[in-house]
């Protein structure tokens, strides 16, 4: 019986722990389809503003050289657990010397401590954080650069939705590809050439940026979907063994209580007959 009960208790553990697994993916595929929403409108953005340097780069191009301010690493991590892989797999993409801006709790405490490391920054858990967390690492970024973006070559490391392939971003937008001329004439500037370059820069890495937090928290929500997925898939396996062998257990006690009553007849039917025959 005592065999019995124990796997009765630790079955009835593993099913809480199973729910709390469900609910918590459950959390994670509303916050996907949130995500999908910001993600797709920030995405038309960086298009709008990818096109304008474009445009300007065709009839501007002595204006639009690389930084010469030096470059960061971006990394672009987890807040929370539960997503398999996913800040090992960015860490080992980080260029060996390379000095890094870590976003993401989890993911600083995954890094080396030889790395070297600029900053260490939270991350987002949700939508609403993405915006605080924009505000962090451009404030990080900007003491980098020594108050200005212009000049600072950005490389971020990051995941991609929604199969979370790992991929490098350069936050430049001149080092985008050049279309074919739209155009026969230059676009009409308010401001000098120099000064709209900059901030030209300057916008586009703010949107960009923007858009691969959207991106690396979607691809992450993706990760902890299946990681908790596969752990469901574990923990409903283990009760099906738990409950068979609940049930084989239960079979035996069953007949050992037969058993019982069986040898316990025994014992009184002699007594009786030697009682009747007197």
């Amino acid at each position: 019986m005592s065999r019995r009960r124990d796997l009765d208790l630790k079955l009835h553990g593993l099913l809480e722990i199973r729910e709390i697994l469900d609910s918590m993916k459950n959390l994670a595929v509303m916050e996907l389809r949130r995500l999908d929403r910001f993600a797709g409108a920030q995405r038309q953005a960086v298009a709008t503003i990818a096109e304008a340097a474009a445009d300007f780069a065709r009839f501007f191009p002595e204006f639009c050289a690389g930084a010469a301010g030096g470059s960061v690493t971006l990394v672009l991590g987890s807040e929370r657990g539960f997503c398999g892989d996913f800040n090992e797999t960015l860490l080992r993409r980080v260029p060996p010397g390379a000095t890094a801006v870590l976003v993401g709790s989890r993911l600083a405490g995954k890094a080396e401590p030889h790395r070297p490391v600029a900053a260490t920054l939270p991350s987002a858990s949700v939508v609403e954080e993405v915006e605080p967390t924009l505000v962090r690492i451009v404030n990080a970024l900007g003491e980098a650069a020594g108050g200005s973006l212009g000049p600072l070559l950005v490389s971020v490391i990051h995941h991609s939705p929604p199969h979370g392939q790992v991929g490098v971003s350069l936050l430049h937008p001149f080092t985008e590809p050049v279309s074919p001329n739209r155009y026969s004439s230059p676009p009409l500037l308010y401001l000098e050439p120099a000064v709209l370059a900059k901030e030209l820069t300057e916008q586009y890495l703010l949107a960009r940026l923007h858009q691969l937090l959207y991106d690396s928290l979607t691809a992450e929500n993706h990760a902890r979907v299946a990681h908790m997925e596969a752990a469901v898939r574990q923990l409903d396996e283990r009760c099906v063994e738990l409950k068979k062998r609940g049930q084989s257990l239960r079979q035996e006690e069953i007949t050992q209580e037969i058993e019982v009553i069986m040898l316990g007849a025994e014992l009184v039917r002699p007594t009786s007959v030697s009682t009747s025959a007197n």
